[in-house]
């Protein structure tokens, strides 16, 4: 056959076509394929949200092991004697420029001055997690237009001390501020707010692993150093990551980002790699469980069923919760017990598609956690009530509120959330501070 005929108009229309054919059906049979993978009818825009989430949040779906990512010494937080761990300056560590005295100990977003002598001056304390952290920048102006009106307060001003860390569950809150006030820092309003790393963080982070659930956040990876075995199943599991986004990535550009066929392949590679990662993890959990040393996983605490486990941390939650109003009580402080809300805790929140996207995915590890726990932190907050306890159970701030309030899929609030949830708080306050002065 010579060139000329092989490049005849007709043999070209031939092979044009059977090439469509072939892709066609090779179309076909990746949509079948893809939509057996899935148990639905899967097209380019399910594998395009799954690649994008790899890339955006790829380790977001997988078993979070403390312990690989290196512990605490990472430079966003420091070990620390008594609190398990702060933030560091950041300039006292770069350049030795003059700081305050909230970033030299540690708490660089408390205030410049924590030592207030003053008594025109209305200290107000904030104690908890990331949670409580993030909501009083935006929150605090909210408690305190509330809280002003009361006669305790009446003609000072208020400053807003944020004690509140990433990663602080209880008992860290109540060791805080008894530390700080061995210290000599005054209060007048001391409020605590928590609840939700008190039911995640130990489930997920400590008792895997074989640590003591009321250690500090990334005990036993900032305590331990990394053994040789250690640190290669961490390189598996960071090139398996690492891998697994890269290939996200190369898959989601054209002409591949327009192929059901690439979609497949991509997709079957993805759950390849996500196999090869969730048997490291789980070499990696057995492997740090077997030889941690007690200084890094403390005493054992074992349980014997689930239910056990979730009252055990409402227990001691509850218990420290008592000990702060202990404490404020004997030096006329104010105390104020709060749990915070969260979009897994109480579904009755209307959310629209734009706020459910960002901030509700009910198969997250964030969310069974909560709506396992949650209930036994709001029945032991029942109680409390019934001993005295100033506790509020803010779980239904929301309820009936449709504008978006929930910022991300764990459990932080936008600027709208933080200021409903605020004036919600100061209203509460006032309430208590006009029924029960006395007490104080």
């Amino acid at each position: 056959m010579t060139d000329l005929a092989w490049r005849s108009p007709k043999r070209l229309v031939f092979i044009i076509a059977a090439s469509v054919v072939v892709i066609t059906a090779a179309e076909l049979i990746s949509f079948v394929g893809l939509s057996y993978l899935h148990g639905r009818l899967t097209l380019h825009g399910t594998v395009a949200s799954q690649r994008k989430t790899r890339i955006v949040a790829p380790s977001l779906e997988l078993p979070f092991s403390d312990l690989a990512v290196g512990g605490l010494g990472s430079g966003d937080y420091v070990i620390h004697p008594y609190l398990g761990f702060v933030q560091p300056d950041p300039y006292k560590a770069r350049d030795k420029k003059e700081v305050s005295q909230s970033a030299d100990y540690g708490f660089p977003q408390a205030s410049p001055d924590i030592f207030i002598s003053t008594r025109d001056t209305v200290v107000i304390g904030l104690f908890g997690g990331s949670f409580a952290h993030l909501f009083w920048p935006e929150g605090f102006d909210a408690v305190w237009a509330m809280i002003r009106s009361s006669p305790r307060f009446s003609g000072k001003s208020a400053v807003a001390l944020n004690f509140a860390m990433g990663g602080y569950k209880q008992p860290q809150q109540l060791i805080a501020l008894n530390y700080l006030l061995a210290l000599g820092v005054r209060f007048d309003v001391v409020i605590n707010i928590d609840g939700f790393n008190e039911v995640f963080l130990p489930p997920t982070t400590s008792i895997p692993m074989g640590v003591f659930p009321y250690f500090p956040r990334r005990w036993a990876g900032d305590v331990r150093p990394l053994d040789p075995d250690l640190r290669i199943q961490i390189g598996k599991l960071t090139y398996l990551r690492e891998k697994r986004t890269r290939d996200a990535s190369a898959f989601s550009n054209p002409p591949l980002s327009w192929s059901l066929t690439a979609g497949l392949w991509w997709t079957l590679m993805d759950r390849h790699t996500t196999n090869r990662i969730t048997r490291c993890l789980l070499d990696l959990e057995a492997l740090t469980a077997e030889s941690l040393p007690y200084v890094a996983k403390g005493p054992s605490r074992k349980y014997t069923q689930e239910s056990e486990m979730w009252n055990d941390f409402a227990e001691v939650w509850a218990n420290c919760s008592r000990q702060m109003l202990y404490v404020c009580q004997g030096l006329g402080i104010c105390y104020y017990h709060v749990l915070q809300p969260n979009q897994y805790s109480h579904p009755s929140k209307p959310m629209g598609v734009s706020e459910r996207k960002i901030a509700f995915h009910p198969d997250s590890r964030f969310a069974a956690p909560v709506r396992k726990g949650y209930p036994y932190l709001r029945a032991m907050g029942r109680r409390l009530v019934e001993e005295g306890v100033p506790f509020f159970d803010m779980t239904q701030v929301f309820d009936g509120i449709e504008s978006s309030v929930y910022a991300d899929p764990c459990c932080h609030l936008n600027k709208k959330g933080n200021e409903i949830l605020g004036t919600a708080i100061g209203r509460a306050l006032i309430e208590d501070l006009q029924a029960r002065s006395p007490r104080y």
